[in-house]
């Protein structure tokens, strides 16, 4: 049984891909490399979480896309990136993805340094 992220990544995607059309959830399904704590994009020497999925919006080629976010040793650490092709991901499981450090900012637009995450 896979444990941790992987497990809830892998339960993520299985209960995603009921919601979609048969063609694109067969495309999806053949397409996604699995879960991972990290993962790489091919060509690309960064690590990166995948935090979501996002459908096709006309072309049902395209297929389901991931949403993916750079981690600490990234050169735009902590930016997401949106329609990530599965084919290009590239499981890595280095345990090197790493959360960069955000500064926060309420509603007001003032920086709020308690509200830090590492």
């Amino acid at each position: 049984m896979i444990e941790g992220m992987k497990g809830v990544m892998a339960r993520v995607f299985e209960v995603y891909i009921q919601s979609l059309p048969g063609p694109v959830a067969e495309k999806a399904s053949l397409e996604f490399p699995g879960p991972a704590d990290c993962y790489r994009i091919k060509d690309d020497p960064g690590h990166y979480m995948l935090v979501g999925f996002e459908e096709p919006e006309l072309d049902i080629d395209q297929g389901v896309t991931a949403i993916m976010v750079h981690g600490r040793d990234s050169n735009i650490p902590g930016e997401i990136l949106h329609k990530v092709p599965f084919t290009r991901l590239v499981i890595c499981n280095c345990g090197v993805w790493e959360v960069t450090r955000f500064d926060l900012h309420d509603s007001n637009g003032s920086n709020d340094d308690t509200k830090r995450t590492n």
